[in-house]
């Protein structure tokens, strides 16, 4: 099993803001219509993710009955990302837990449906990108602000799927 949350952060070169994270989730929560009570997923770091991945949302489901439900960070190429693209990311993850929660009634399940392809669909890139503007307004990097945004459109063209 991977790190919990608190590893995480301890682990990580820069430690993940809370504040920032706690904002964000905030905000996918209020344009979701998610419940108020509707906790974070457990977020771990995981070395066995691939590279390529980076960051993982994963969830019972038909294919994979035995995924835990929760985020995995993946600890090699995330440690290179500037705290702002690290953020963005989570909150990308965070926006396909909240969706998939969506799907669900917020009902917690041993097997989730997941019907809804998120990459390119219009609210969760809506969503994603407006993500950037809450870390854009903290760490005012344009550079890393069109990093951020260029990555909102390469989900969908690179996994139009998922």
């Amino acid at each position: 099993m991977g790190a919990s949350f608190a590893q995480v952060e301890a682990a990580f070169p820069a430690p993940i803001d809370k504040a920032m994270t706690e904002k964000i989730w905030v905000f996918i929560k209020k344009e979701t219509q998610a419940p108020d009570n509707l906790p974070l997923p457990p977020i771990f770091f995981d070395e066995k993710i691939p590279r390529e991945a980076r960051m993982m949302f994963q969830f019972p489901s038909e294919d994979a009955p035995d995924n835990n439900l929760q985020i995995s960070i993946g600890t090699q190429s995330t440690r290179l990302w500037k705290e702002e693209m690290f953020l963005w990311a989570l909150g990308h993850e965070l926006a396909h837990y909240a969706f998939l929660m969506q799907e669900n009634q917020w009902q917690k399940k041993t097997i989730y449906d997941n019907n809804i392809r998120h990459h390119c669909n219009i609210e969760f890139m809506r969503i994603t990108r407006d993500i950037v503007e809450i870390i854009w307004e903290q760490y005012q990097s344009v550079v890393n602000r069109m990093r951020m945004y260029n990555e909102v459109f390469k989900s969908c063209a690179r996994q139009p799927l998922q």
